[in-house]
């Protein structure tokens, strides 16, 4: 069953270091057994951010659920302006803008329908990158099975790694949208690449894990004795091998890393308690459970290592496609995991873990130096996960998580559901203030086009009248704050719904 978004603003501060909770969303979605298997891909653009969730649950492959899914926009103020649909039994991978071109990058199994993209691979699961500009939707086709993970360069150009298995070669190419600037380069023995992500300085990151090997790249020799590892590659921007670090790890879990080639954080989940370059690494799970890591990597060599957190208990990252980590302008980096619902003591002053449940959200940033500046936990009587983070500059933060009950943000307490999708916007927006939204006079609405389920921003009653192309009267009526507008019963073609302040087009056509 489908549900409206629900629109809950914030106007308060953060306990721990006055962090701001600009507004929060739920985009609600179909309840599943299982909220670890869902995702939600994001990314900022000019005018607000866009977020997808899945809308109509279908089939279960491998980790993730699939079925039709909502790409929605929401605007500063945390409205819903925009939504893109895609049918099918799908998955959204990546959402990336750049410049006024939205990527994404989806996977499906059998089929899926984007717009007028339509692609049927019976009894397979493939993927495909497209765009959308102000002249609609393109496909840049399918991508080979064996691409692993896909990003945009600050150039403008596209670049994939697909892998060989975790003790083969890694290839990586980058090409422009119109196929032209092709360029690539084998990893040997590099296995599988998790996560490619552009350095400050023109390089680029890649994390994953392989089997023990040989790894020859470049200048880089490494004789690797574990049987399995987690790895973070540094590429310049010419593409040669600079560095490269890795550890011991019996799951070759996610990790990612950014920053500069002299200056790189490297975050990731382990099994186990590794060996950072002799460095210690405090405390650390059985290997029955799960913990996660930070190290700062300074001129090729550790400068610190933290585990997150520095109690032994249960705690993931839990990375979405492209990024769950970020850096900001001054050097401070920031992740987003779980956590058990048990108190962790970070620090003589940042006490987490007040909910008693399966898993809270953490949100937390640590200086260069390694010293943590805030952390922020989420959580109620349900499951919370973190998905993917966006950093747009100091305490400045977008980000999307699962819940599935009744949860806290900073005392306010707010209802979800099963495999609902949480989307947080922290920090200040321009001149926009964080301690008042103003209410919008101008009603829009969504999806547009749409099947004649028509939802809508109005937040008092309002009186309104559509009328068809030809400029007759087919429907009135008062629109009520959180209920639909019914229009299946209109022919599909275009209409005009108007109030006393606006009047919108709006196009029906069939699902």
């Amino acid at each position: 069953m489908k549900r409206n978004l629900t629109l809950i603003l914030a106007f308060f501060t953060l306990s721990l270091q006055a962090q701001t909770v600009t507004w929060k969303n739920v985009l609600r979605g179909e309840n599943q057994f299982n909220p670890s298997m869902n995702s939600s891909a994001i990314t900022a653009d000019n005018n607000g951010y866009w977020a997808s969730h899945l809308s109509k649950f279908r089939l279960s492959y491998g980790q993730v659920y699939l079925g039709n899914q909502d790409i929605v926009h929401l605007d500063f103020h945390g409205e819903m302006d925009d939504t893109i649909k895609v049918f099918g039994n799908a998955n959204v991978k990546m959402l990336h803008q750049y410049n006024d071109r939205l990527y994404m990058w989806i996977g499906f199994f059998d089929s899926v329908r984007l717009d007028t993209i339509h692609y049927n691979r019976p009894n397979n699961y493939s993927t495909f990158l497209c765009y959308r500009d102000a002249n609609g939707i393109k496909s840049l086709g399918l991508l080979g099975d064996t691409v692993s993970i896909v990003n945009i360069l600050p150039d403008g150009n596209i670049i994939q790694a697909s892998t060989g298995g975790f003790g083969g070669n890694c290839t990586l190419e980058s090409y422009a949208p119109d196929g032209s600037n092709k360029k690539s380069k084998i990893l040997k023995s590099l296995g599988y690449a998790q996560a490619i992500t552009p350095a400050k300085d023109g390089g680029i990151f890649i994390t994953g894990g392989c089997m023990g090997s040989n790894i020859q790249i470049d200048s880089i020799q490494e004789n690797n004795t574990f049987s399995y590892t987690n790895y973070v590659l540094y590429l310049d921007a010419k593409w040669e091998g600079k560095w490269m670090k890795y550890i011991e790890d019996v799951t070759c879990l996610p990790s990612a890393a950014g920053g500069t080639s002299n200056s790189a954080y490297w975050t990731g989940t382990t099994h186990i308690k590794p060996v950072f370059g002799g460095l210690t690494y405090t405390g650390g799970p059985s290997t029955s459970f799960t913990d996660f890591f930070t190290a700062k990597i300074s001129n090729k060599q550790y400068n610190w290592v933290r585990e997150i957190p520095e109690d032994t208990t249960i705690a993931r990252i839990n990375f979405g496609e492209t990024h769950s980590t970020g850096v900001d302008e001054k050097g401070n980096f920031y992740a987003l995991g779980s956590v058990s619902g048990n108190p962790i003591h970070w620090n003589s002053q940042l006490v987490t873990g007040r909910y008693k449940n399966n898993g809270n959200i953490i949100l937390a940033s640590w200086d260069p130096s390694g010293k943590i500046r805030w952390i922020k936990d989420i959580g109620g009587t349900g499951y919370e996960m973190g998905l993917e983070l966006h950093v747009k500059g100091e305490d400045n933060l977008f980000f999307s998580a699962v819940v599935t009950d009744t949860f806290d943000i900073d005392g306010d307490t707010v209802n979800a559901d099963y495999g609902d999708i949480l989307v947080v916007k922290m920090g200040e927006e321009n001149n926009t203030s964080t301690n008042k939204i103003a209410q919008k006079t101008v009603i829009k609405y969504y999806p547009n086009p749409g099947n004649g389920t028509v939802l809508h921003n109005a937040k008092v009653v309002t009186e309104y009248y559509i009328t068809d192309i030809a400029g007759r009267k087919v429907q009135t009526g008062k629109m009520k704050p959180g209920v639909a507008l019914d229009l299946i019963s209109l022919p599909n073609g275009m209409y005009f719904i108007s109030t006393e302040n606006n009047t919108t087009i709006y196009l029906k056509s069939k699902e």
